[in-house]
């Protein structure tokens, strides 16, 4: 999933300037919330319960407070959340605190992963049309 709403790729691009206009953090954090609400509705969708991160990544937690970086500190190889830890733990990899797979154990088997450009990729998932429907209502980019 992409969303094609401008041309900024990153939590470091707040401030700078795209098409003449400056990325505002209120912006970012639409977007990044479309993020989090798209991934909710695909596992509201089904049984899944528990998330483990693998492929763990960490990097400087620099601005990082509150919340978000107890989160930070206790994320290790193979670490199993509940649930409700899934919007943390989507922040922390899309401002770049860190990288890893997001696993979610259940019913089925579910990978979110991040890649470049703030793509954001399913897999092992087969999900109802409307699904991917609400998904593009909130403006990302399905394919």
């Amino acid at each position: 999933m992409r969303d094609y709403s401008g041309d900024w790729t990153s939590f470091s691009d707040i401030g700078k300037l795209f098409n003449g206009v400056a990325l505002l953090l209120d912006e970012y954090l639409q977007t990044e919330r479309r993020y989090i609400y798209a991934v909710q509705c695909i596992l509201n969708s089904g049984l899944q319960r528990e998330i483990q991160v693998q492929k763990v990544e960490k990097y400087t937690p620099e601005n990082l407070s509150g919340d978000l970086l107890e989160l930070y500190h206790v994320i290790q190889e193979g670490g199993m959340f509940p649930m409700d830890a899934l919007s943390g733990l989507m922040q922390l990899v899309l401002r770049e605190y860190v990288w890893y797979e997001i696993h979610v154990i259940g019913a089925a088997e579910l990978c979110v992963r991040f890649g470049y450009d703030y793509y954001m990729y399913v897999n092992g998932v087969a999900q109802e049309d409307t699904i991917w429907e609400e998904v593009r209502k909130i403006g990302l980019f399905v394919r």
